[in-house]
């Protein structure tokens, strides 16, 4: 039930990929302090990263004929025993184990895959396929690892020493991984629980031991893992207590800056706008020192500060779940083209620090100080721009751009401008990408406003602390269905884009042996911050043409969201109008979109622009119809009987549409807060299974949440039944019908 056969029994083997953090940050990271995370934060962009390029090798393998599940790198997991499991924190696939079968690492004493380059300090993931590719020989038991129990002495809740229950053994081919097996529940209690590391932990740490003291302690914040920091092998080990605590690793090359070549911090420089950052500034020591900076005081011996920026223009007009989505994909953006920077550097010899912006400790605060410093009055009063600095030891020129706020001559040719978008779009990595005039749009809206104007929704957040029980905050608000004008005054046209979510992965959702939705939900947020990041690519291509935009994650504010392991994301339904209107595809009785690639298996995002562009023709919806002849299997299937009887129909130019009306209290209480177990939250283990009253109120809505567990609430995972029963989610389903 944890391995790549479970989830797709048909794949031949795994691919793994991993990436390093830079040494300075988990040299630095948690050293005053394990909950003193500074710099160790990095981890979490690290994360997002190799969901990344999980993702994007998926999509790759599937172009080249085969079929492939990624995994995501971290945040999926059951918390507790699932029926044979007989496992806690289990995740579909361990990114530990993984890395030692696919050959990276060995196995160290403290239950991390440890690599020849760079010991305990890398993160991994993992990508199951059908395809057959050459294995990678294992690394033999005990190459890595010297068992120094550095990692043992240094664990603050003696999590590699007390509470130890035998020993897990990895037998791959000949070879056996032999390592303790910790009790998870005392392993997590700072890491993943952020319960007060200096509060004396009990003889035994269990589910209750931790809802207790979280309850009653409240949280300090998360562990900078001691036992990764620590962790190098021998002949990488070297100690500099003036530094860091932990061992620091050595390089293999040293470098000379007297004789460098000028290309050489050009092309660093380069290539952080070539990633698209709009501003950027290099800061000498001096003139730190003169702003009253010490930047010691996040890396001793630092001469050199690198800020960069990315302007946002105007996003006042969205509200503020959509406007948070957005900001914090750009900041996932900032944040990794940092993480490159700061592995650059490193690659000369040079170590290098950063943080995201938010993480408040000391590393933190010196680095914001700096940020704060080099931009203090912004861009212009209608922008936004975020930031963040990169601190290192190499010697950079000192640099500086200006934004360039004035607008660029318009391109007069729409053939030209429709063309290059489209191009530009498919080729850094939308699946799909088709325009609809705004008219077309707003033509829509006018003919469904009457069945979504001023319906009732009722709204819970959590205000609650992570791992206790739900405090939900209610609140009214009244829906109204959105034009083009609402997000972008004089907007001409929609540009729409999409997303695959990749077909085994689907068609394998909640399936023995397995029974896994965590390959589902992490397509569900990956396609969501992927469809944002690029779309910002996007956006920032008709800036460069003179034309304003608009980044719209549900264009008639007609759908909802949905609960992942990540956070809210907008549901998939969202941008259903605007994709029928762009040409992408036709509209399902279940209210969803259908393409002929494939099928509901997508996620959709569009842009509002001033600009002129070519409009796509309607798909004929008779092309390919399965709806009528399914005999309704998503209305079947849905667990709360959202969807009413009653259609709703529309014309658009020669065209006929009908869908389910949809009760969207009760399709929120599956989808958005997860209360029954059908919703898909069964599958990581999830025991509430409460079914909604004839009517929702704020009252009932509550009492449900806060009987949620306060453990599992935290990682949401919905599977949407209504979609995983529909014909159009098998692609072959969609082959059998009509022709393009």
């Amino acid at each position: 039930m944890m391995s790549p056969q479970g989830i797709f029994p048909e794949a031949k083997g795994i691919i793994v990929m991993g990436l390093h953090y830079p040494d300075a940050c988990v040299e630095r990271g948690g050293d005053t302090h394990p909950q003193d995370m500074g710099s160790y934060t990095v981890g979490g962009i690290m994360s997002t990263r190799l969901d990344e390029l999980s993702y994007r090798l998926a999509t790759f393998i599937e172009k080249k004929g085969f079929n492939a599940v990624p995994i995501s790198a971290s945040h999926i997991w059951r918390y507790k025993e699932y029926k044979k499991l007989n496992v806690i924190f289990a995740p579909d696939i361990s990114n530990i184990y993984m890395p030692v079968v696919a050959g990276l690492a060995d196995m160290g004493y403290s239950g991390l895959a440890l690599t020849r380059e760079y010991g305990a300090h890398n993160r991994f993931v993992t990508i199951i396929t059908d395809a057959e590719c050459e294995p990678t020989p294992l690394v033999k038991p005990g190459t890595n690892c010297d068992s120094c129990m550095l990692c043992k002495k240094n664990c603050p809740s003696q999590a590699l020493s007390k509470e130890i229950d035998g020993e897990c053994v990895l037998k791959i081919e000949d070879y056996e991984y032999t390592f303790p097996k910790k009790n998870l529940w005392r392993c997590a209690w700072g890491e993943h629980f952020d319960l007060d590391l200096d509060i004396e932990l009990p003889d035994k740490v269990n589910e209750e031991v931790i809802i207790e003291y979280v309850k009653k302690y409240g949280r300090r914040g998360p562990e900078a893992g001691q036992c990764l920091k620590f962790c190098l092998p021998k002949n990488l080990r070297s100690f500099d207590k003036s530094y860091s605590r932990s061992p620091v690793r050595k390089y293999h090359i040293t470098y000379n800056e007297e004789i460098e070549p000028r290309a050489v911090c050009d092309s660093l420089i380069a290539g952080l706008y070539d990633k698209g950052i709009e501003l950027v500034a290099v800061t000498s020591r001096n003139e730190l020192e003169e702003k009253g900076i010490n930047p010691d005081e996040a890396l001793p011996n630092a001469v050199s500060a690198i800020t960069v920026g990315y302007i946002i223009n105007d996003i006042k007009k969205l509200d503020t779940q959509k406007k948070s989505i957005l900001a914090d994909c750009i900041k996932l953006k900032i944040h990794s083209v940092c993480y490159d920077l700061c592995r650059d550097i490193e690659k000369l010899g040079f170590r290098s620090i950063m943080t995201r912006e938010t993480d408040g400790t000391v590393y933190g605060q010196i680095i914001d100080s700096v940020t704060k410093n080099i931009f203090p009055a912004g861009v212009s009063e209608n922008s936004v721009l975020l930031l963040n600095t990169v601190i290192t030891r190499k010697k950079i020129p000192d640099h500086i751009s200006k934004p360039v706020l004035e607008e660029v001559n318009k391109q007069s040719k729409i053939t030209f401008l429709t063309s290059e978008i489209k191009n530009y779009a498919q080729a850094i990595g939308f699946d799909m990408i088709g325009i609809s005039s705004a008219q077309r749009i707003n033509s829509i809206a006018d003919k469904i406003a009457p069945w979504f104007t001023d319906k009732k929704r009722i709204i819970a957040l959590d205000k609650a602390i992570l791992h206790a029980a739900w405090d939900p905050e209610i609140s009214e608000e009244l829906q109204n269905v959105k034009k083009t004008d609402d997000y972008l005054a004089g907007a001409r046209s929609v540009i729409v884009l999409g997303l695959r979510f990749h077909k085994k992965t689907i068609e394998r959702t909640g399936l023995p042996p397995a029974e896994a939705a965590g390959p589902f939900a992490f397509e569900a947020y990956e396609t969501s911050r992927l469809c944002h990041i690029f779309a910002l690519q996007v956006l920032k291509k008709l800036e460069y043409y003179g034309y304003r935009g608009q980044i719209v994650s549900d264009m008639l504010n007609t759908a909802s969201y949905m609960a992942t392991p990540h956070g809210l994301q907008p549901d998939l339904r969202s941008n259903r109008f605007a994709a029928l209107a762009a040409g992408l595809g036709v509209l399902t009785v279940n209210g969803h979109i259908a393409t002929r690639d494939f099928g509901l298996k997508q996620r959709f995002i569009a842009i509002v622009t001033d600009a002129v562009l070519e409009e796509d023709q309607l798909v004929n919806p008779r092309l390919f119809d399965l709806c009528e002849t399914c005999g309704e299997k998503c209305i079947k299937a849905c667990p709360v009987a959202a969807f009413n009887s009653q259609r709703i129909s529309f014309n658009l130019e020669e065209n006929s549409y009908s869908f389910f009306d949809l009760d969207q209290q009760k399709c929120d209480w599956s989808q958005r807060y997860a209360l029954v177990k059908d919703s898909g939250f069964k599958y990581v283990g999830s025991e509430t299974d409460i079914y909604p009253d004839k009517e929702i109120t704020a009252e009932n809505l509550s009492s449900a949440l806060k009987k949620l567990h306060p453990i599992g609430k935290h990682r949401p995972v919905v599977a949407q039944p209504c979609l995983l029963s529909c014909p159009y989610m098998r692609t072959n389903e969609i082959e059998k019908t009509g022709t393009t």
